[in-house]
């Protein structure tokens, strides 16, 4: 965490942590640096998120990319067998 923290120090602009769990060591170590830093927090991270956000982070707006993250998070779930078999 004192990494993190002498990361957060030097940082000049907002900053999007994609966490994997909800409620996981991750994302409540952020939820609490939160608090003295200007960090926003998303989980649910896969590959389809991090890839999305890292596309747009210099285009979107903060508010856009907390957006984009979460759609991109429920735009990748997928039921592949029923999608296969046309039932999805």
């Amino acid at each position: 965490m004192e990494m993190l923290e002498d990361r957060l120090k030097k940082v000049t602009e907002e900053v999007i942590c994609l966490v994997d769990l909800y409620g996981g060591t991750p994302s409540n170590t952020v939820a609490g640096l939160s608090q003295r830093y200007d960090i926003n927090v998303v989980s649910g991270l896969n590959l389809a998120m991090l890839i999305e956000v890292y596309v747009q982070k210099d285009i979107l707006t903060m508010e856009q990319l907390i957006d984009t993250a979460l759609s991109a998070a429920k735009d990748s779930a997928e039921d592949v067998i029923m999608t296969i078999k046309g039932k999805r």
